[in-house]
């Protein structure tokens, strides 16, 4: 490129470097908010299965037994 003068260089350089680095920073909120939600999904999934397990300690009740067959059905929604 062919600048006039070098404070029309500086300019564009100063300019193109905030695009980039605000691009930079638009990408890593992104990731951030994906990472957030891939948490958010492992707990629920943790939660559930925690769940799953303190009620095969106590299948023997048959009432137990539908509340399992819900939270299975909502772990593989999950």
């Amino acid at each position: 490129m062919n600048f006039a003068t070098t404070k029309e260089a500086y300019f564009t350089g100063k300019r193109e470097s905030e695009e980039h680095y605000k691009a930079i920073l638009v990408m890593n909120k992104v990731q951030t908010i994906a990472f957030q939600a891939k948490h958010a999904e492992e707990i629920e999934v943790c939660r559930i299965d925690a769940k799953l397990e303190m009620l095969e300690d106590l299948i023997h009740l048959e009432a137990l037994e539908i509340e399992k067959a819900k939270l299975e059905a909502d772990l593989k929604v999950a």
